[in-house]
């Protein structure tokens, strides 16, 4: 038997009513604020306004588990709206059960709890320090099957895509100004790092290769051009009429 003391608490957000039933070996309780994700996000957003009740204290491990079990199962803390938690509370350091999935009302309810969530300028800074660095392995073939065969899934189900939506002219303003390439001063930054710097032989040798593949004939003017700038190249001033163009090919339209 240890000589710690386990509390099982209640805590209730006295502004939402929501509660949340946890464990801790604190003995100021009253402070500990729980660690369901649910409950973190919720206090978060609602601010810390919560009552602590104890429901049940032992330096037995056994008993704590038994009386967190029966509790959590009785109240159908996982299921129910009025508790926050995710997971059954089972007293001791693990949450079960483990590998368990999530129903769709725990899903909600992270999701809910995630909803207008703002992260402030030095927990994003905090994110972004944790993350710099880290190398993803690379993905398998299998995993990128997976992907795309999800991606097409999403796209038939009409989750993600535009699927006939249209921008709104302020939303395209703001793409166009956030576009790097709309900024003289950034293309200057490329025009002067470009400047001096001379293909490889390998590196024209691909671009050829990749030219042959992907060219197409303009029916307006005549010239080969790349198929994924044809819409750009149409709308420029080097596409002009076969009769008058100084680059006239003879290709057949």
């Amino acid at each position: 038997m240890s000589s710690t003391t386990i509390y099982l608490y209640i805590k209730t957000h006295k502004t939402t009513g929501l509660k949340y039933f946890g464990k801790t070996i604190k003995s100021d309780y009253e402070k500990y604020r729980g660690s369901g994700t649910y409950w973190k996000n919720h206090i978060a957003k609602h601010g810390y306004n919560v009552s602590t009740e104890i429901v049940f204290q032992s330096t037995n491990i056994d008993e704590v588990g038994e009386f967190a079990l029966a509790f959590s199962r009785d109240n159908d803390i996982v299921e129910s709206k009025e508790w926050a938690n995710l997971a059954i509370e089972n007293g001791r350091n693990d949450i079960i059960p483990k590998g368990r999935k999530r129903s769709e009302k725990t899903k909600k309810k992270m999701s809910e709890s995630a909803k207008g969530k703002i992260f402030s300028e030095e927990h994003k800074k905090n994110i972004s320090k944790a993350k710099r660095g880290r190398k993803l392995p690379p993905k398998t073939i299998e995993h990128r099957k997976k992907i795309s065969e999800n991606n097409k899934r999403l796209h038939k189900e009409k989750r993600i895509g535009m699927h006939g939506k249209n921008h709104s002219d302020k939303t395209k303003l703001l793409m166009s100004q956030n576009n790097a390439m709309n900024n003289p001063e950034h293309r200057k930054k490329i025009s002067v790092a470009n400047k001096g710097r001379k293909p490889s032989a390998a590196t024209i040798r691909k671009i050829r290769e990749y030219m042959k593949k992907h060219t197409c004939c303009c029916i307006d003017c005549g010239l080969q051009v790349s198929t994924h700038g044809l819409n750009s190249h149409r709308k420029g001033k080097r596409c002009l009429p076969t009769n008058v163009h100084p680059l006239k090919m003879d290709q057949p339209h």
